[in-house]
């Protein structure tokens, strides 16, 4: 395709103190970036297509310091000369002069933006805030505040009068718990924002709308906001008044917002053109309200300026230029990592709850990301002492919660499948008592919970761990760490004490859960061998072993704990978890040291049983399911169905269907064995039965069913659930299901 020249002579007006390094970019009609060159002594050249000028737009710019194609966007921030009139191609140069208020914004300023990126991880009972090594860090700079209702149309305009009258007329109220010495897992006081939602109606405004809460928690200490600057949407509010208020439980503390006196005038006046201006005049007061008002979040727009990788202490620091004449940069960052080899977006919150405006250069900004799937780059502090502490059967269990009379876990339920016990072990274990290696093993018990067998190791399936290397590529690679069985050591089931720090990279549990926190297998059973073992009641034991000289020797004296027992597992993410001392029934003793750790637990794995039985007429006829009854005369149908389970570890749900309509007083519900259950009672035979007339089948109207029937088809849903739980869910491998059908009809 031919091209041609176009050439423009520029120049400033004016006398800057030293040359201006100025280039020059064309755009089409919709704004796709055609061309940049240089201004190179006072001459701007294009080689352009001569149909791309249709419509098509100039800019001369200084030289831009950040990286990244050019775009509107970055025209605009950059202040940008946009010339008037039409380009067209020629021999002959167009003067362009660039206006002496533009380019004196050209003279830049430098903000140093620097911070890190952390993950906050609970670690018995304390949060610790983990750096997060090779994420990317999207450095932008947000449009000021003053820009946002500079191009807000006028409704929206209006609407902002409206939610700050309403805000005026009744302030946001902070509610602020009591809270503890440390009331929350970041240092942080946790608070609540309350406002009525203010629904517009065509005759004005209507405030009588339900309470629309915004969780959040304010700093400390805090700094002098009006009330609402967040760091994000759920993690930082801080409050002028926040030093007064905290320490008290306050209930819902009102918050008066602060308008200037011009302000507060001009919001009364019906011009929108008068309330822009007001508002533009008086934008720092506003920053900190933008976040309570989501519908004006689409108009908070940022440009990205900088892409820098955290450290290998999940540090960054970046490099912002702006117009020295202007304001400061107001700095929002998001935050990428990568994941199955792409880049993903972990953190990403509102850029009006998370800009930091008019931010100061150098001041650290900390960026949190829960994303479960990013691991961290350091390793957590390990269990002070010489500890080991014993915290849950799979996720869902407080090992301190299992009923050690019964062995059976919080709500009467037995442990089954593959029960896996997950246990942390103090860093001082190896330098304080030579601990090295464990082994967890089990016996079955009798019913009075004496011994009925001897110990047996538990399964011997790989034990291990995962951590992450940063490959020669730049992607994280995650490598298993085998914890055992320990093949070096001949005749014993040991396991390795987890290391320190893996062989290199970081510890990543995150990454499996399941098996990156079991510290042994005992599979009682499984989908297709449902019984392993026999059912009943069995005693664990872990005990530590040194092997530094050899042959094993049992370590003596270990401090074993366990979490609080109030505290039901899983452990909640905004609450702390208290370890304490194993009680004696826990601790196995030889004279009078303590050489293991034991516990009981009751191990079923039997099947559900399900069965629905026939419906039954007095002096009917069935056929095909059809039951015959006499509409001239009382007669009543027996329903009936077998729930089962060999010990009474399940559930039972029954119900009946006419049609489509649920007929719900005939629906059972309980615990299998107990009787009677909605009407139904178990017979000699293990039965639930329950008899009902045939016109109440027939006739009884559930809602938005039909009028009584003289014929009527019904279904019969049967589902047995079991309790046996693995610790990570229920395992409804074990539950049974039945239905049946039968049909009613006159004779």
């Amino acid at each position: 395709m031919p091209t041609t020249k176009l050439v423009f002579n520029v120049a400033p007006n004016g006398r800057p103190s030293r040359p201006l390094e100025m280039e020059g970019h064309l755009f089409d009609a919709r704004g796709a970036h055609l061309a940049s060159a240089p201004v190179k002594e006072g001459t701007l050249t294009f080689d352009v297509e001569p149909r791309s000028l249709k419509r098509a737009s100039l800019f001369v710019s200084p030289l831009s310091p950040d990286a990244g194609p050019p775009t509107l966007a970055s025209m605009r921030r950059l202040h940008a000369y946009r010339p008037p009139g039409t380009l067209s191609a020629g021999a002959i140069a167009m003067d362009l002069r660039i206006p002496e208020d533009l380019w004196r914004r050209w003279i830049f300023c430098v903000t140093r933006v620097v911070g890190r990126v952390v993950r906050p991880v609970s670690i018995g009972g304390e949060v610790h805030e983990l750096p997060v090594c090779h994420a990317r860090v999207h450095v932008c700079e947000a449009d000021p505040v003053l820009r946002i209702f500079e191009r807000m149309p006028e409704p929206e305009i209006l609407r902002v009068r409206d939610e700050l009258l309403h805000l005026i007329e009744e302030p946001p109220r902070i509610r602020i718990p009591r809270p503890s010495p440390d009331p929350s897992p970041f240092g942080l006081s946790r608070l609540t924002i309350e406002t009525r939602v203010p629904l517009r109606l065509a005759d004005g405004l209507h405030r009588s709308e339900p309470r629309m809460r915004v969780g959040a928690v304010a700093s400390a200490p805090p700094t002098a906001e009006p009330f609402a600057s967040l760091m994000s949407p759920e993690e930082r509010v801080t409050l002028r008044d926040a030093r007064a208020l905290s320490g008290r439980d306050l209930g819902a503390v009102p918050v008066a917002l602060a308008l200037p006196a011009d302000l507060r005038n001009s919001l009364a006046s019906p011009s929108p053109a008068v309330i822009r201006r007001a508002l533009v005049a008086n934008t720092e007061v506003l920053m900190p309200t933008l976040c309570l008002w989501p519908w004006i979040w689409r108009f908070v727009r940022y440009d990205e300026v900088r892409t820098v990788t955290t450290d290998e202490h999940g540090r960054f620091e970046a490099l912002v230029f702006y117009a020295c004449s202007g304001d400061k940069p107001d700095i929002y960052c998001w935050v990428e990592y990568c994941i199955g080899g792409a880049w993903t977006a972990v953190l990403k919150p509102p850029a009006a709850c998370a800009t930091h405006w008019n931010y100061a250069s150098g001041s650290e900004l900390t960026l949190r990301v829960r994303d479960a799937r990013v691991p961290w780059c350091e390793e957590p502090p390990s269990l002070p002492g010489k500890k080991v502490g014993v915290l849950t059967l799979g996720n869902s269990i407080n090992v301190h919660q299992v009923d050690q009379a019964t062995g059976l876990a919080p709500g009467g339920r037995p442990l089954g499948g593959s029960v896996e016990p997950t246990v942390w072990f103090g860093e001082q274990l190896q330098a304080g008592v030579g601990g090295t290696h464990y082994r967890w093993s089990y016996r079955r018990l009798n019913p009075d919970l004496s011994p009925a067998e001897g110990w047996l190791a538990c399964d011997e399936r790989t034990v291990g761990r995962h951590y992450g290397v940063i490959g020669s590529d730049g992607i994280i690679h995650f490598k298993s760490f085998k914890l055992g069985p320990d093949e070096s050591i001949v005749g014993d089931s040991l396991f390795k004490i987890p290391p320190k720090n893996p062989p290199a990279g970081s510890w990543a549990p995150q990454l499996n859960a399941r098996g990156n926190t079991a510290s042994a297998y005992l599979v009682s059973g499984t989908r297709t061998e449902h019984q392993r073992i026999a059912n009943g009641p069995y005693e664990l034991k872990l005990e530590l072993f040194d092997t530094s000289g050899g042959a094993p020797v049992r370590v003596e004296g270990v401090d074993f704990q366990v979490p609080r027992a109030d505290v039901a597992a899983p452990f909640p993410a905004d609450s702390d978890v208290e370890l304490v001392a194993a009680p004696s029934s826990y601790l196995i003793r030889e004279a009078g040291k303590v050489v293991g750790f034991r516990m009981i637990v009751r191990i079923d794995n039997s099947e559900c049983g399900a069965q629905i039985h026939e419906t039954t007429v007095p002096g009917s006829t069935e056929e095909c399911g059809f039951i015959t009854y006499d509409p001239t005369g009382p007669s009543s149908a027996t329903l009936g169905f077998a729930a089962t389970h060999d010990n009474g570890f399940a559930t039972f749900s029954f119900s009946v269907i006419r049609g489509r309509c649920s007929l719900g007083f005939a629906a059972a519900a309980g615990l299998v064995g107990t009787s009677p259950v909605g009407g139904y009672s178990l017979d000699t035979g293990g039965v639930y039965r329950r008899s009902y007339p045939v016109s109440a089948l027939l006739v009884s109207l559930p809602p938005h069913c039909p009028d009584g029937c003289r014929n009527a088809a019904f279904a019969e849903h049967l589902h047995v659930s079991t309790l046996t739980t693995d610790g990570w869910g229920r395992l409804e491998y074990l539950d049974a299901h039945a239905v049946a059908a039968f049909a009613l009809a006159q004779a």
